[in-house]
């Protein structure tokens, strides 16, 4: 149950603590979508992806509307000086010479670029998909520009990114055996069952609802959520950042954080605006099908 927050007047006088955050105005939530160009400014090395070309699309028109405006240049008074006679006269010798506008191409990319090239307009129609325009390549390089390296990463000298301080600690817990999965918790029977349940789920949704609570097993005490946008969080790289929304995550329940502890570090325990999901999360889950992308699910983890 959400906690009853003070009237101001009982609010201590002391202006240490900080000020509430605002919800509807966030800077660590800001889309990709909403500044393309400072996305891809940031890029050590932009990848041919079709995000980027969209983003080249529509620097180039941008570029082609600017040339649009730009008065044209007046014409040489040579050229204004060729009555129609002189003209015909030139066009039976062949005409002028007119090597001086040879690789003058403006007008040519102006068309181009404003897509007049054909009379009949081309009309290109986009299915949007977040995560194959969000988790691609660019996402990788971006990634690795803020030293977040994703697994088997080699640096071009050969050598592999420091191993956390902590890697003996981790390896030693995933080492350890799971009850859970003991022969007397998970009998043969039940193994059978989840088998067929999951050759049975092909999509990501079929998933998340058949073969996940299977794997989850009962809640218990435990505090989770799914398909929350952690749009709190401050992000981890620079630029715009990209939001991003598990699955299924396990968290405290915000009365177990002191409040101010929960103020003052917002951006970095609360992932999400809403005050009453879980917080400080510690165990995230994302699916994907049969058909889901190997590529998209390692940069989600």
């Amino acid at each position: 149950m959400r906690p009853t927050k003070r009237a101001r007047s009982e609010e201590p006088e002391s202006t240490s603590l900080p000020p509430k955050r605002q919800k509807a105005c966030n800077s660590s939530v800001e889309s990709d979508s909403s500044s393309p160009a400072q996305y891809y400014d940031s890029l050590s090395k932009i990848w041919l992806t079709k995000d980027a070309l969209r983003e080249l699309n529509r620097r180039n028109k941008k570029r082609g509307e600017e040339l649009q405006r730009e008065p044209e240049p007046p014409l040489p008074l040579s050229i204004r000086s060729y009555l129609p006679l002189d003209a015909s006269r030139l066009s039976r010798n062949g005409g002028p010479d007119l090597c001086d506008l040879t690789g003058d191409n403006r007008q040519r990319h102006l068309k181009e670029d404003t897509g007049q090239r054909s009379k009949t307009p081309r009309t290109t129609t986009y299915t949007k998909t977040v995560s194959t325009e969000v988790y691609n390549r660019n996402f990788d390089q971006r990634m690795i520009d803020n030293m977040i390296y994703p697994a088997d990463f080699f640096f071009p000298d050969g050598e592999e990114p420091p191993k956390p301080r902590n890697w003996e600690e981790l390896r030693l817990m995933l080492m350890a055996p799971r009850p859970s999965l003991s022969l007397a918790n998970f009998p043969e029977k039940d193994f059978k069952d989840f088998r067929r349940t999951n050759s049975r789920a092909t999509s990501e949704s079929t998933v998340k609802e058949t073969v996940v609570p299977l794997i989850r097993g009962p809640l218990g005490n435990d505090y989770t959520s799914a398909n929350v946008p952690f749009n709190n969080l401050k992000s981890l790289m620079t630029g715009p950042n990209h939001t991003a929304m598990p699955d299924l995550y396990y968290g405290a329940w915000p009365s177990q954080l002191n409040k101010v502890v929960r103020e003052e570090l917002s951006s970095f325990v609360v992932p999400s605006t809403a005050d009453d999901r879980p917080c400080s999360p510690n165990f995230f889950l994302k699916v994907k099908g049969k058909h889901g992308s190997q590529e998209i699910s390692e940069r989600q983890a």
